[in-house]
């Protein structure tokens, strides 16, 4: 099984090739100066070395990022995770020999085939699938597929999870879904750590090519080096110290990890304060019972010795590296014949980092080869070896070039509208009318009647996919996107690519909400016959200005932000009754803020952000930015609120600005409160 591992520095990046690493994911803040002199060490001992760009970015850092990749790739990178289709664009014209791992994460088939239909030679799928689906996938799967065998349970885990890595920035995270705390009472909870360790060698048995990744909580080289080789005794499925891994936890303050998503039983939360205090286990304290763990990269060894003729040794790596040597003509002495053995003994004889797997000699009867000569001859044939592992195979050379700047739209945007319940849908509301009325899938197709009266009037009706699409939840949205386009609906918003791609499937034409932040993403879902994406939250309206919109794009100006996805039942967890539908369960967000909780598929729980997005005071400065459409999201409110909403953006009444309002980043100069803290 492949082991891939996180390293945000060169000493964790060293750490994690010792410790059996078969490749390291290289930070983006990584700088090329402090990882380039890593390269020939990492190549010598077969570790592949990629970069991790599964956060999406804008157009200034993409730039950098590309910057970062066209300097590494002639050092031999060797591929690329990327967790959006703007940095999957990029990564393959910048350097197109690099490998690119779609990092999405992947929830069901439809994931997969956009990941293979865009020459991705691997996925991840999202740890929060349980057992039964993650086998199904990696035996269906058009392409390999990776899973997290240790990471938290957040951005870093599943970023369709959790928004609040997004909303707030795209290189960090609040954590928000670290610590619950709920509004009224002393009740706090703690998204523990997933750990698939000791499922590995279960898992390799099922799907030999499945690759392993892990986030070391400890992001030091020592806990890089002893995550790392923890994981490595577990693929190897030779042993696996569990209680070590618990004890290098609780040092951390961290409660032990869990398998919960996976096995379907069990929680992801526990309650503040139950880890115990240890020590973490040194990174040269013994492993598995032997004195450490070193890498080694195993060579096997054939030699041919007969009369008249010179020794000759062949050399192989099983990595397609071999070589040929010949050493001096061995004399006939029948009183003092060499072994075969004696022979072989000099070429298990190996300077680290390798290791003979196999050695076999064949010689003729009654000669003799001086044991010196055969040890020069090993030498030569090793450093050789060496040179041919270091060499860089001829790759296609590539180039990011950004967008050429096109003219943002003239006319001023459209208003769109998305609301989260039938009850919100008004005959009011629909006389203003919006351009487009964004309607939950569920919601639509549970009221026909009603769903058929939106196709008859002046707004276009958008089925809204659900935030997540398991697996197992495919065939019920095929079943719900088959009965809308019947009435019909013709148009869907998405949260994903895989997503558009059953979109499509299905006769919808597809509208983006996937946080696009870089001209390359809106580049691409227009390749993919995308009509319009929802820019991310975290933009500034300078940004937004200089993006190319090359296709139609929208953004939101009301609303409550989503801030964490969790999927399972919060309500449930604080009082063991369930009241989603309850609008008035709350989260505390610590500074006197109260954090909206509404219930999502599949009985999960969106975390929305304890202040509105209000825009309506800056209508002037968004207006003339290349917008296709200003949207209002309706979480909340009552129908009576959304017409007066929609009317006051519509320049045609008024309404009183919310008392916990925030302009998010959209404004930096204007900004009152950016989200939650």
């Amino acid at each position: 099984m492949k082991l891939v591992v996180t390293a945000a520095t060169p000493d964790a990046v060293a750490a994690a090739i010792r410790n059996g690493a078969d490749e390291v994911l290289l930070s983006p803040r990584i700088r090329a100066e402090e990882i380039s002199a890593l390269f020939p060490y990492a190549r010598s001992r077969g570790v592949a070395l990629s970069l991790d760009f599964s956060r999406s970015c804008a157009d200034q850092e993409l730039a950098r990022r590309a910057a970062l990749l066209e300097t590494l790739y002639p050092l031999g990178l060797d591929g690329v995770l990327a967790g959006d289709a703007g940095l999957l664009r990029m990564s393959r014209n910048a350097a197109p020999g690099c490998a690119v791992m779609w990092g999405g994460p992947c929830q069901n088939q439809d994931d997969l085939a956009f990941a293979a239909a865009n020459g991705c030679a691997a996925a991840v799928l999202s740890p929060y699938l349980p057992s039964g689906v993650v086998l199904t996938l990696s035996k269906t799967s058009p392409l390999p597929v990776a899973v997290w065998a240790l990471c938290p349970l957040c951005p870093g885990g599943d970023q369709n999870s959790c928004l609040l890595g997004k909303v707030r920035s795209p290189d960090t995270c609040g954590f928000l879904c670290r610590t619950l705390a709920f509004a009224g009472d002393e009740t706090i909870l703690k998204t523990r750590d997933f750990c698939l360790l000791g499922r590995l060698r279960e898992l390799s048995q099922h799907q030999p090519r499945l690759t392993a990744l892990v986030t070391s909580p400890d992001p030091s080289p020592e806990g890089v080096g002893f995550f790392a080789r923890t994981a490595r005794a577990a693929a190897d499925g030779e042993y696996f110290d569990e209680l070590a891994l618990h004890r290098a936890y609780a040092a951390l303050g961290l409660d032990t990890p869990t398998d919960a998503p996976y096995v379907s039983v069990g929680d992801i939360y526990y309650r503040e304060g139950k880890a115990e205090t240890h020590r973490l286990v040194p990174e040269t304290e013994k492993y598995g019972g032997s004195s450490g763990y070193e890498r080694k990269v195993p060579v096997r060894a054939l030699a041919v010795a007969v009369a008249g003729e010179p020794l000759r040794l062949a050399v192989d790596d099983y990595r397609k590296h071999t070589l040929f040597v010949e050493g001096s003509v061995p004399v006939r002495d029948a009183a003092n014949p060499t072994d075969g053995e004696e022979l072989n003994a000099v070429w298990r004889d190996l300077p680290p980092p390798y290791i003979c797997a196999d050695a076999k000699t064949r010689i003729d009867p009654h000669l003799r080869v001086d044991l010196a000569d055969a040890q020069k001859l090993r030498e030569t044939a090793m450093d050789r070896l060496s040179e041919q592992r270091l060499s860089l195979l001829e790759r296609p050379g590539g180039q990011y070039a950004p967008e050429q700047k096109l003219l943002p739209r003239a006319d001023k945007p459209c208003l769109t509208v998305r609301v989260a319940k039938m009850s919100q849908v008004t005959p009011e509301l629909m006389r203003l009318p919006p351009e487009r009325l964004y309607i939950p899938l569920a919601e639509a197709s549970g009221d026909p009647v009603r769903a058929e009266d939106m196709v008859r009037s002046e707004t276009v009706p958008v089925a809204v996919f659900p935030r997540v699409v398991t697996e197992g939840e495919r065939a019920e949205v095929s079943a719900r996107l088959k009965m809308l386009h019947t009435i019909g609906f013709r148009e869907a918003l998405t949260y994903s690519p895989g997503q558009a791609v059953m979109a499509l499937r299905h006769g919808f034409t597809p509208r983006a909400d996937w946080n696009a932040a870089s001209s390359q993403t809106l580049r691409h879902a227009k390749l993919m016959g995308v009509i319009s994406c929802t820019l991310a939250p975290w933009l500034t309206l300078e940004q937004i200005r200089e993006l190319n919109h090359l296709t139609d794009t929208e953004m939101i100006v009301y609303g409550r932000l989503p801030l964490l996805l969790a999927r399972q039942c919060l309500i449930r967890k604080r009082s063991g009754v369930c009241s989603c539908d309850n609008m008035k369960n709350e989260l505390s967000d610590g500074q006197g803020g109260l954090l909206p909780l509404m219930r999502e598929s599949g009985h999960g729980t969106l975390v929305c952000d304890s202040h509105k997005l209000w825009m309506e005071p800056h209508r002037k400065q968004w207006r003339h930015i290349g917008l296709w459409a200003a949207r209002l999201d309706f979480a909340t409110e009552n129908a009576k609120e959304c017409v007066q909403i929609a009317a006051a953006f519509l320049g045609r009444g008024e309404f009183q600005e919310p008392n916990t309002t925030t302009v998010g980043f959209y404004a930096p100069a204007a900004r009152k409160r950016r989200f939650f803290r």
